[in-house]
This record gives structure tokens, C-alpha cells and sequence, in this order.
């Protein structure tokens, strides 16, 4: 739904811009002769970064679903 691609939006945003300051300050610094390399390091600081802040949520989502599963019988 909406709402799910707005908080998800929201949440990816902060290591977005991480990763975006991460190229440019690399850029300024004289990478720009890396070319579309230079995109290598950003991609693994928004991974991480990403990885961090969904980790909550994972884990929360991972209570959530423990709490609302049926219990299995066995016979």
C-alpha cells in the first residue's frame, strides 16, 4: 500500500544520504578518476547503513509474527 512504500521511503532515506555524502566527499577528494567505480563504497555504507536500520524492524516483525502463529498440534 502507500503507507508500506512511505515508511519504507522514510526509513531508507537516512542511509541514502549517508551513502550519497559518502561519493560526493570521495568525489571531491579527487576520486571522480574512479568513474562508476566510485559508486562501490556508497553502495556498501547504504548496505550496512540499511541493514541497521531495518534490523529492528525485522526483529520486531519477527515477535510479531511468533506471537500470531497458530500453535501446532500433533496427534
Amino acid at each position: 500500500s502507500a503507507l508500506t512504500l512511505a515508511a519504507s521511503a522514510l526509513l531508507l532515506a537516512v542511509p541514502a544520504g549517508l551513502a550519497l555524502a559518502l561519493v560526493w566527499a570521495l568525489r571531491r577528494a579527487g576520486g571522480a578518476a574512479l568513474g562508476p567505480w566510485l559508486a562501490v563504497p556508497g553502495a556498501a555504507l547504504f548496505t550496512l547503513a540499511a541493514a541497521g536500520v531495518l534490523w529492528p524492524v525485522i526483529g520486531w516483525l519477527g515477535r510479531v509474527f511468533e506471537r500470531t502463529d497458530p500453535v501446532e498440534t500433533t496427534a
